[in-house]
């Protein structure tokens, strides 16, 4: 979206926390992504895995993939007797 390489992955850091230090400055990064995204970059073409599309269909991809995770987690927290947060499900 921002039209950079994205950050290094996350390989190596195995303490608490460099692991919250690194996913705070994730939510960071992205946060700067979509400040200064406009309906006008909707049909900005882009990259998504070797594929040319544009940003809307990558934008509506995060938000299936999150809703992804958040279903797999639904489910594992069932399966150990624990109620999921959200309420969603």
């Amino acid at each position: 979206m921002k039209g950079e390489a994205p950050p290094p992955m996350a390989s190596g850091k195995t303490s608490k926390a460099e692991i919250s230090a690194y996913l705070k400055a994730s939510f960071q990064y992205s946060d700067a992504a979509f400040s200064g995204f406009t309906d006008d970059h909707l049909n900005d073409s882009a990259g998504f895995w070797g594929h040319e599309t544009n940003k809307m269909f990558i934008l509506t991809q995060l938000g299936n993939h999150d809703a992804l995770h958040y279903g797999n987690l639904v489910t594992y927290l069932r399966l150990n007797n624990l109620e999921p947060p959200g309420g969603w499900f």
